[in-house]
């Protein structure tokens, strides 16, 4: 069963979309370290705000978030209004065109 954390940062001004990649590459890249890590996507809310969506085996995803959180306060700290806010779960739908409907 797939597992999924969302995270929802917050920033003090304006973000770049280059500074969001930036910060997110290496952010990847340690979740790729840590194991279970499958996909990861990033949506912008608004000029102050992205909303970034994991996908991991199981609750490894807890583990990849806090390997890449020390890197990310590094990065991207200073611009943040607080820590993002955060939620998790287990995947029980998908739907993708031309592969159908499953269950998590």
């Amino acid at each position: 069963m797939a597992h999924v954390l969302v995270a929802r940062p917050r920033f003090t001004r304006t973000v770049t979309e280059e500074e969001v990649q930036r910060a997110l590459s290496e952010a990847v890249t340690l979740c790729e370290q840590s194991g279970g890590f499958h996909a990861f996507y990033c949506v912008r809310v608004s000029d102050r705000e992205v909303m970034n969506i994991s996908f991991w085996d199981s609750q490894d995803a807890e583990r990849g978030f806090a390997a890449a959180r020390p890197s990310m306060t590094a990065l991207a700290g200073a611009m943040m209004e607080g820590p993002p806010e955060q939620s998790s779960g287990d995947l029980i739908f998908t739907y993708r065109v031309e592969q159908g409907t499953a269950a998590g």
